[in-house]
Formats: structure tokens, sequence, C-alpha cells
């Protein structure tokens, strides 16, 4: 029952913790790491004794005995951590954080079917455009905060080393190529069908407060790549010549994306 309550516990919804204030990571966030796999944790504490501990995916992971209110631990690609302080009253304060996978969101478009062979063939369908995005950067004693917010998901990023540069995509799908014409079924069957256009690229909105969004984000908006026309069949012309039938047109290009700065208080 103990374990159960804990990892209840470490892996509830990111809300901010009540006692602990000037914690890092701040509660909830996601650390962006390149170069490094530790991180040190650090805390605003009266005097006394403190035990600190580690969890990950519901166990203990480690433990010490705090000599000062900072405490470096090490940290995996994807992993999702909590820790707890403890004092001789119990549980003094506790929070978590997560280190990414890796430092890009993507929202991109979905590709469109190509069209299917045979006498039932038909055009490539269209790609999808890329997806809308709000990003905020805003900067505090813990460091670079970066805030997404897309289709209800809501995320928050913390940079955790210099020079880093977060992956923002949003491109549109590819049109799916055209079937080929059916041979010798007639000239109308045997032409080839068009390709799907192209997805448009989606948008992203930035808010930014304190510092140039270039310096933070890597961004592609772009349209996806129109579907190829499908190769004309054969058929018999008058005459009974045989005789090759108009290939399909290429699909429609998109266009790209835009970026629209906000610049906050």
């Amino acid at each position: 029952m103990r374990r159960w309550l804990l990892l209840l516990l470490l892996t509830r919804a990111a809300v901010p913790v009540p006692g602990s204030p000037g914690a890092f990571p701040p509660e909830g966030a996601v650390l962006l790491l390149k170069n490094t796999n530790q991180v040190t944790l650090r805390w605003k504490l009266p005097r006394g004794a403190f035990t600190a501990e580690l969890w990950s995916q519901g166990s203990k992971q480690m433990e010490t005995s705090l000599t000062e209110a900072d405490w470096t631990v090490p940290v995996e690609k994807g992993g999702s951590y909590g820790w707890i302080l403890r004092n001789s009253a119990g549980i003094y304060q506790q929070g978590r954080f997560g280190v990414a996978r890796d430092l890009s969101f993507s929202l991109n478009g979905r590709d469109g079917a190509p069209g299917r062979p045979g006498p039932a063939g038909g055009p490539g369908q269209p790609g999808t455009n890329g997806g809308q995005i709000e990003a905020e950067l805003l900067r505090d004693e813990a460091g670079m905060h970066l805030r997404i917010h897309s289709q209800g998901q809501n995320l928050h990023y913390l940079f955790g080393e210099p020079g880093l540069l977060f992956k923002i995509t949003a491109r549109g799908g590819n049109g799916g190529n055209g079937s080929a014409g059916d041979d010798f079924r007639g000239y109308a069957a045997a032409v080839g069908h068009d390709g799907g256009a192209a997805g448009w690229g989606g948008n992203l909105k930035v808010f930014t407060y304190n510092a140039p969004w270039r310096q933070y984000l890597d961004v592609d908006l772009s349209a996806g790549t129109p579907g190829s026309g499908g190769k004309g069949g054969r058929y018999y012309s008058s005459g009974d010549r045989d005789a090759v039938a108009p290939d399909g047109k290429k699909g429609k290009d998109g266009q790209g994306g835009r970026v629209d700065t906000r610049l906050g208080p």
C-alpha cells in the first residue's frame, strides 16, 4: 500500500506542489539536455537535517543525506523522475520533473494515400495541412522556459544547457501519387490519374518576452510535396493501332506556413 501511494504521488498531473517554492527543476518541467546525463537538484531549505530520495517508475533509485541544499543525480533521456525531501517530522517537500527524449515537437500533416491501381484506380489523395502551434519563451531564475500549446496539449520545457535549439515542425503532408492508367480497356481507362495536392505548412505563433526566439527555436513550416501523376496506359486507337494515353497531372503545390511573433510585456 505504501509503495502504491508513493507511485500515485509521483505520477499525478503536473501542478504546483505546496511547500516546494524555489526548487529546481520547477515542478513538472521537462528538461532539455543534449551533452550531459546529470541534473543538479536545488532547494531553498532552512537549517536542519534532510534526506533526499530520487524516484522513477514507482521505485526509489537513490537516497542521500544532504550536506548542502543541492544534489547532482544521473538521468536518462525520456525519463520521468520524482524527488522527496524528508526531515525528522516526515515528508518536507516533494516534486517531479522529466527529461526530454529529443529536442523537438512535431505537428505535421498526414501524407495522402496513393490512387489504387487497376480498373478501379483513381487520383492520389491530398496531403493534410500542418498544425497550428503556439510557443511561449520566458526566462526566470530557473532559466529559459518553453511552453507549447497545441490541440489540447500544454507542454512545459526548460532549457538545461546553453546553445540548444529546439525543433518545431508543422510541415504539410505529401500528396499521394496518382495510379497508372489501365491497359487496353479503352482510352478513358488508359489515361493516368492525377497526383494529390500537397498539404500546406502549418503556422506558429511565438510569444517572447526577453529573448530573440531564433536563438532557441528551429522552425520548419514547409509545404508538402505534390503527388506525381500516374503513367498513361496503352489502348487501341482508331485503326486498331497500339497507342499510349497521356500521363496524369502532378498535384497542386502547397504553400509554406508562417511565424507570427508577439512581444510580451
